[in-house]
């Protein structure tokens, strides 16, 4: 089975961002949000994660089909937690947003926000690394 580590730096106002890196040498950053309040990230942990369709993303085509995202299974007390395309952690909620890099991004009418960038394209190509197969995320926190 296909494998895949999260390293998460801790939380900031932002959100929680971290470092992705699979069996397979593919690396991206990720977004989730905050370790507390609403829809929290997930707790550290091995997880199964295996290619499932979400309504809520039915209008997105990551290359297997319109809807088809990684669902991560097993979250203690969660469910329908995903990794899908988002660039802001007000976009989230408890899933993960894989992204190529964090910078400043704009939320509208010349405000700026934390994010990730191209994160449509990298949740694509993490959906591509894994060939749409099961595969074992870890998830450490430094």
């Amino acid at each position: 089975m296909r494998t895949a580590i999260l390293t998460r730096n801790p939380s900031r106002s932002e959100g929680t961002f971290g470092d992705w890196l699979s069996d397979s040498g593919f690396k991206c950053v990720t977004l989730e949000r905050l370790k507390t309040g609403d829809y929290p990230c997930i707790p550290p942990g091995v997880y199964q994660c295996e290619l499932r369709w979400s309504q809520k993303h039915e209008h997105v085509n990551l290359g297997y089909n319109f809807g088809m995202v990684y669902g991560i299974k097993d979250v203690l007390g969660r469910s329908d937690i995903l990794i899908h395309p988002a660039n802001f952690v007000f976009q989230l909620q408890g899933c993960i947003a894989p992204g190529k890099s964090v910078m400043k991004l704009s939320v509208g009418q010349g405000n700026m926000q934390l994010g990730v960038n191209a994160s449509r394209d990298t949740t694509k190509l993490l959906i591509a690394d894994m060939g749409g197969k099961p595969f074992e995320l870890t998830i450490k926190e430094i």
